[in-house]
């Protein structure tokens, strides 16, 4: 098992695994028309770009886990240094190579670098099946922020 920071040569698997994440889910979910394209422009940018960290694990050269980290840059205060933060998202490992570890190995990649980085923190959005797997990764509970919904 390999782990590292993605790169051009995975678009087409990023591409795909981000439809299995999906379909996992929702088998029967109808796929929006130029999808591939659209999440091709948006790898590209994320990997060319400082906003974006995805980080993944290959075995035998292929992809078999991913994470996504978004930096969000906090407003500078008087008082002390401005931390950025990340927001994990996209968290995924393929059914086959699930409970071998590779999806904490990704996550511990995200953690170190976000360390040495000097984020202030990380935050995931977890469902219910994932919290023991965060849990484990050093993430705690923390109230649940305030939300209004687009249209709300």
């Amino acid at each position: 098992m390999n782990v590292r920071l993605a790169q051009a040569q995975d678009l087409d698997q990023l591409v795909r695994l981000r439809r299995d994440f999906t379909l996992e889910d929702d088998p029967e979910a109808e796929l929006v028309e130029g999808y591939e394209t659209e999440c091709r422009t948006f790898l590209e940018r994320a990997l060319t770009g400082e906003r974006w960290r995805i980080f993944l694990a290959e075995v035998d050269g292929e992809v078999v886990s991913h994470a996504y980290v978004e930096l969000v840059a906090k407003v500078p205060r008087p008082t002390r240094e401005a931390a950025d933060w990340g927001d994990v998202t996209n968290v995924y490992t393929v059914p086959a190579q699930r409970g071998k570890g590779i999806g904490a190995a990704v996550l511990g990649e995200v953690t170190a670098w976000a360390d040495q980085a000097a984020l202030e923190l990380l935050i995931v959005w977890p469902s219910d099946d994932s919290r023991a797997f965060y849990a484990r990764q050093g993430f705690a509970k923390a109230d649940d922020p305030m939300i209004r919904p687009a249209g709300g």
